[in-house]
């Protein structure tokens, strides 16, 4: 895993669809990553558990979302479970001021850039019209819960690869692969709901020595970098 940490993340021009990999130190966090190393996945795949992506936002459509003015325009758009430093606390779907969001995460953030630059410029105005009907969506304001959220949340940890049960409710990755293959940067037939973190890392490792492609990479239209840290 690469450990050298960007600490200026401006430097990296990040743009709307740029993929954020975290490995979380909270209870939530440390359950999926012990679920995935239970599969047999070693570090540095096994590690993540959680994905979040970049958007960038004009000033107005922040305000429509009653999101923090970021000086840089950058954001992250995510669904967790909650974040307590957001003013107010929000749960389930939600966008951020970037810098404040990366401050505050409790864990390492790793980014990883889509290839294709023009993609994010040339979806910009679809991104954010996605983005905020989906926010709009009651179903949208909670995180996975309750027994079909947790049963959900646990196919997706064991890799099943057929959606066995899809609630209204969006988990981190099945969000963010909504949204990855709405604007042509995912293909492939798996899932989005059937891609657990670990599989956003691009290589996946196993105890038995063994190594592939991660399921994001072999469905992605476009090549996405290695991941870059940042925190």
């Amino acid at each position: 895993m690469n450990t050298e940490i960007i600490t200026d993340w401006r430097t990296l021009n990040l743009q709307s669809l740029d993929i954020l990999l975290c490995s979380g130190n909270g209870k939530m966090s440390q359950q999926i990553q012990w679920l995935q190393r239970m599969r047999g996945f070693v570090s540095p795949a096994a590690d993540i558990s959680h994905v979040a992506f970049v958007i960038t936002l004009p000033d107005i459509v922040a305000e429509v979302l009653n999101t923090a003015i970021s000086p840089s325009g950058i954001y992250v758009c995510e669904t967790t479970t909650l974040n307590s430093w957001a003013e107010p606390p929000k749960k389930g779907l939600q966008v951020n001021d970037f810098k404040r969001w990366l401050d505050n995460y409790n864990g390492s953030v790793w980014a990883r850039q889509i290839s294709n630059r023009a993609i994010g410029l040339q979806y910009h105005t679809e991104i954010m019209r996605f983005v905020v009907n989906h926010l709009r969506d009651p179903h949208a304001q909670k995180y996975e819960n309750g027994i079909p959220g947790l049963y959900e949340l646990t196919m997706c940890m064991f890799g099943f690869k057929k959606a066995l049960l899809n609630t209204a409710k969006l988990h981190c990755t099945e969000w963010d692969a909504e949204v990855e293959r709405e604007f042509k940067v995912l293909g492939g037939t798996v899932s989005g709901n059937r891609l657990p973190p670990n599989e956003w890392w691009p290589t996946v490792c196993k105890k038995n020595g063994t190594c592939r492609p991660s399921l994001l990479d072999q469905q992605a239209l476009v090549k996405i970098g290695e991941p870059k840290r940042i925190k």
